[in-house]
């Protein structure tokens, strides 16, 4: 499955927590169509954007590979 445009923004403000709620935007190419990309979204806690769009890569591999329970 290729993956683009990965984005990644804080959904709440940064306080005294290490873990902040994140939420990353990426397209993903559609199975059923060539040259079509279908926007996505990934939430989850993460330190900063880039540990988020880290995690999210990392998601998409395991998904890729079936390791999604």
């Amino acid at each position: 499955m290729k993956t683009r445009n990965l984005t990644a923004r804080c959904l709440e403000p940064c306080n005294d927590s290490p873990y902040v709620l994140h939420e990353v935007g990426y397209q993903v190419e559609s199975p059923l169509r060539d040259n079509v990309w279908l926007n996505r979204t990934h939430t989850m806690y993460a330190t900063d954007p880039i540990d988020a769009i880290n995690k999210t890569k990392s998601y998409l591999k395991k998904e890729e590979n079936n390791e999604i329970e």
